[in-house]
């Protein structure tokens, strides 16, 4: 998995969105 580090980056939202669509 990514470095879901930074709660705050738009990176970790695309993510959550595409497995969402998925």
């Amino acid at each position: 998995m990514e470095r879901f580090e930074d709660p705050g980056k738009p990176y970790v939202e695309l993510v959550s969105t595409s497995l969402s669509k998925k």
